[in-house]
């Protein structure tokens, strides 16, 4: 059943302006990033990090189980985003379970770019 279907107030003509929106924000993260580099996966995960509370430190498994990703996959995602200087390791570092996660001023920088090209529609509340 479709947003429509279930009763949405959602015109077509917002629909539209969302799709163009994602598109746009798309389009930000080709341009920063290359064609080939930017994943549905590792941008879920920098925006769990950045919409998070108590200053954007996140631990893996909630990233994992947010994403609905294993714990292998989500450890080399974080290990990418570390090495390409967009997330960093903070807390034990004896202690792979208690090991948490936020962004270094260039992934909270590149974060909110893609989100400012990407409109205020593609995420309100209509």
């Amino acid at each position: 059943m479709s947003a429509i279907e279930r009763g949405t107030k959602l015109t077509q003509c917002a629909l539209k302006s969302r799709a163009k929106s994602l598109l746009n924000l798309r389009r930000k993260q080709r341009a920063l990033f290359g064609n080939g580099w930017v994943s549905d996966a590792w941008w879920e995960f920098m925006l769990i990090i950045y919409a998070s509370e108590h200053g954007t430190v996140v631990d893996r498994f909630s990233l994992a189980g947010e994403t609905d990703q294993s714990f292998e996959l989500t450890e080399r995602w974080l290990t990418l985003l570390i090495d390409y200087g967009y997330v960093r390791r903070v807390g034990s570092q004896d202690s792979n379970d208690s090991r948490t996660h936020e962004l270094t001023d260039v992934g909270r920088a590149t974060v909110e770019q893609c989100l400012g090209a990407a409109g205020g529609t593609a995420f309100g509340s209509d």
